[in-house]
C-alpha cells in the first residue's frame, strides 16, 4: 500500500513540475541550475536514508554501472527535461516523456532478450501515434523542434530508470543506489551551471520537484519489486510518473 501512495502523491505533483519549474525559470534561475540543485538535494534525502537503513554500500562490481547511471539517468535526464519544459512547455514534455515505453520495450528487446509479441507492438504503436499527434496540432500546444528533441532525450533516459531497476532494485535498496546515482549526476552538472541569486520562489520549486523525484523512485521501486512487475516494463502496463 505504502508504494501506492508514494505513486499517487508523485502523480499529484508531476502535474505540478512544468509549472514549478517555469517558476524557478521566472526567478532567474536557468534549466541546469534547476537540474542540478534537484539531483544535489534528492542525493542528500537518499543518502540520510540509506544511513539510516544500515545499507550504504554497493559491490565494486556494481559501481560503474551505478555511477555511469548518474551521468545518463540522472545527469542528462534532469538536464534534458528542465530544458525541453523552457522551450515547448511542460504540457509537451509530459506528452513526449511517454515515449518512455517504446524506448524501454527496444532495449529490453536488445539487452535484456524479452519478446515482442504483437499485442505489445500493437500498444506501442498506438503510444507513438498518440504522441505524434499531440506534438504536431500547434495549437495552444508550444512545438518546437529544440524541445521535441530535449524531450525524446527526456523519454529515452527516463526509460533507463526502468531498465536499471530490474537489474539492481533486488540487490538493493533504493536509497542504496540513489545515494550514489545522484551526487554522481550533480557533480557532473556542477561545471556547466551558472549560479544566480537565490530567492524564496525558486527555492520552493525546487524543494517541490525534489519531493517529487525522491516519490517517484520510491514509488517506482516498490512498483518494480512486485512480482506481477518482476517481468514487465512500461510498454507491459506500467506508466511514467
Amino acid at each position: 500500500m505504502i508504494g501506492y501512495l508514494y505513486v499517487l502523491a508523485a502523480a499529484c505533483l508531476w502535474g505540478l513540475i512544468g509549472p514549478l519549474s517555469r517558476l524557478a525559470f521566472a526567478s532567474g534561475w536557468t534549466p541546469l541550475e534547476v537540474a542540478f540543485w534537484r539531483a544535489t538535494l534528492a542525493g542528500l534525502l537518499f543518502g540520510l536514508h540509506a544511513l539510516r537503513l544500515g545499507r550504504v554500500r554497493v559491490a565494486r562490481r556494481d559501481l560503474p554501472a551505478v555511477l555511469a547511471f548518474g551521468l545518463v539517468g540522472v545527469a542528462l535526464f534532469y538536464a534534458s527535461f528542465q530544458f525541453a519544459v523552457q522551450a515547448s512547455g511542460g504540457a509537451m514534455t509530459a506528452v513526449l516523456l511517454y515515449t518512455a515505453p517504446a524506448w524501454v520495450a527496444l532495449l529490453s528487446r536488445i539487452f535484456l532478450k524479452e519478446a515482442m509479441g504483437p499485442r505489445k507492438l500493437a500498444a506501442l504503436m498506438l503510444t507513438l501515434l498518440g504522441v505524434a499527434g499531440v506534438s504536431l496540432q500547434g495549437g495552444a500546444v508550444r512545438v518546437s523542434l529544440t524541445g521535441i528533441l530535449w524531450g525524446l532525450t527526456a523519454g529515452f533516459t527516463y526509460a533507463l530508470y526502468y531498465l536499471f531497476g530490474k537489474l539492481y532494485l533486488p540487490r538493493y535498496e533504493t536509497s542504496t543506489l540513489f545515494a550514489y546515482a545522484m551526487p554522481v549526476g550533480a557533480l557532473a552538472l556542477l561545471p556547466l551551471v551558472s549560479f544566480h541569486p537565490p530567492t524564496l520562489p525558486a527555492w520552493g520549486a525546487v524543494l517541490l520537484l525534489t519531493i517529487g523525484s525522491t516519490l517517484n523512485v520510491s514509488g517506482l521501486s516498490h512498483l518494480l519489486r512486485r512480482p506481477a512487475a518482476a517481468g514487465g516494463h512500461p510498454s507491459g502496463g506500467g506508466r511514467p510518473p
